[in-house]
């Protein structure tokens, strides 16, 4: 990727995008990352290629637009998907109920299963900043203090490498930290630097970030895995791309796997390669 400019350029008064250039990024995201844009994102288009434009140096987005279309650079087409991508997250994103239900119920389940052999793999998808993780890693060793003794692996993945380096290094301010995390967890994960909060290297350590697009083969995460957290971005696909994840995530979890998904999500209507978890709502697992 291009550095940015030192003098940013001259943009355009004109801040809307046109009809055919919004058709192509449209396209565009679909191929890339199975996102699809609908009919009227437009003033969301706009807002997030700004930024791109100026860190290419283009005139204006149409002039960005055209770029990609002439040159097919694979650095401006990650670019423009990557600045499309929504890295919302949170400590404990959606409830704390949801991580209690994961070390109370689904937990004690595999570590019977896993006796034997004393390793659990765990991949969040989508990560984006890395809380979600985290997250679950300190659910697992506040709540299941056994696990400190397992080989426990977790994977979170994002197609976002500004995303991911954050959450390699694991360093928040102080509005990241305030949302979600239980208050008696900051001095006891963190360590307050300057006006920041670096989280502990011993949990650091025992998460693995890399980048990776949903459209690609799950097979590089080493599968199968027993815990898949994929939240808040199934709703970002057409109903054939989520049809064709879920077919593949199914031959990638072991038969006993539990998948999580997002409050608003569900697998009604798109999938029967999964069904809902018989002692938790809050979980699905492969269909047998």
């Amino acid at each position: 990727m291009s550095e940015r400019p030192s003098t940013p350029p001259s943009y355009s008064s004109d801040t809307t995008i046109s009809a055919p250039d919004y058709e192509f990024v449209r396209t565009l995201l679909r191929k890339e990352i199975g996102f699809d844009l609908g009919l009227d994102r437009q003033y969301l288009v706009v807002n997030r290629l700004i930024p791109i434009a100026a860190m290419f140096e283009c005139r204006d987005i149409s002039h960005l637009i055209d770029r990609v279309r002439q040159s097919q650079d694979r650095r401006l087409i990650e670019a423009l998907a990557e600045g499309m991508t929504i890295n919302e997250t949170s400590f404990f994103r959606g409830s704390q109920k949801l991580f209690d239900n994961l070390a109370q119920i689904a937990i004690p389940a595999l570590l019977r299963a896993r006796s034997s052999n004393r390793r659990l793999r765990i991949w969040s998808g989508a990560c984006a900043t890395g809380q979600e993780p985290y997250s679950i890693l300190i659910t697992l060793l506040e709540q299941c203090p056994q696990l400190r003794d397992w080989n426990l692996e977790i994977v979170a993945t994002d197609i976002s490498e500004r995303a991911l380096e954050q959450a390699r290094s694991g360093v928040f301010n102080q509005f990241e930290v305030q949302r979600g995390l239980p208050i008696q967890m900051l001095p006891k994960y963190f360590t307050k630097t300057g006006d920041r909060w670096q989280i502990a290297d011993t949990l650091r350590r025992r998460v693995t970030f890399q980048r990776h697009n949903l459209l690609d083969s799950f097979l590089r995460l080493a599968p199968p895995l027993d815990i898949v957290f994929l939240r808040n971005v199934l709703i970002y696909f057409e109903l054939s791309t989520k049809t064709e994840l879920f077919q593949r995530l199914r031959q990638c979890m072991a038969p006993d796997g539990i998948l999580v998904l997002g409050e608003t999500e569900s697998t009604l209507g798109i999938t029967t390669d999964f069904r809902l978890n018989d002692a938790c709502r809050d979980f699905y697992q492969p269909a047998i």
